[in-house]
Formats: C-alpha cells, structure tokens, sequence
C-alpha cells in the first residue's frame, strides 16, 4: 500500500472510515464497479476519517475503531447522520486504507487526463 504513504503521509495510520451518502455501502460499491467499466465516468463520495500517528499499536487502532463503530452505532448519532441525508457505513482499519489507496489512484488518473495542475 505504497500509495497511501504519499497521499495521508507515512506518519499515520488509518483507523476507520465513514462513508456518507444517500447510498449503502454496498450499492457505493455495485455502482463504483459498473461505473469503472463504462468509459470515462468517475463516482464522487463524502468521507470521514481517522488516522492515527505511525507507530501507533495494532491493539490502540482496533480500541479506537471499536469505539467508532459504537458511536456511529448510538440511536442519536444515526439519527443526526439520516438528518443529514446520509448513511453511516463505518469501516475496519484495513477497509480504510484499501479505500485511500484506491481514491487515490482513481483521482490520481483524473487529473492525469485533465492534464491538470
């Protein structure tokens, strides 16, 4: 996972995600599939993450995204999220990092071919 040292720095490790929209994270993933097969389109999503320092203990990142979990988990908190015309999808550590590992390579050949800079 060499890519998510340059995008969130080989000073941290990711801790849990959570991605918000009106889809689940299943039907995020159904749509991402069909979309990558279809020519030009890229999907757009909303996230929200943790990451902790490098070096920070396997047992420390699991406390942690246990703790995410519950909290995303509360009536309240799913409540302010559906509020918000989202839906709270909250991910393992390793979840987490295959995801900024694979937005960033799918953001990354955007730019490429906008020829952006």
């Amino acid at each position: 996972m060499t890519n998510r040292k340059a995008s969130i720095g080989a000073a941290s490790r990711p801790i849990g995600r959570l991605t918000t929209g009106a889809l689940s994270r299943d039907e995020w993933i159904r749509l991402e599939r069909l979309l990558q097969g279809g020519g030009n389109t890229a999907l757009a999503r909303r996230n929200a993450g943790l990451i902790a320092p490098a070096g920070t203990p396997d047992a420390v990142l699991r406390k942690l995204n246990q703790a995410l979990r519950q909290a995303l988990n509360a009536d309240d908190v799913k409540e302010r999220i559906a509020a918000d015309g989202a839906v709270a999808n909250p991910s393992t550590p390793e979840e987490y990092a295959l995801d900024i590992d694979r937005e960033e390579a799918k953001w990354a050949r955007v730019v490429r071919l906008a020829k952006a800079r």
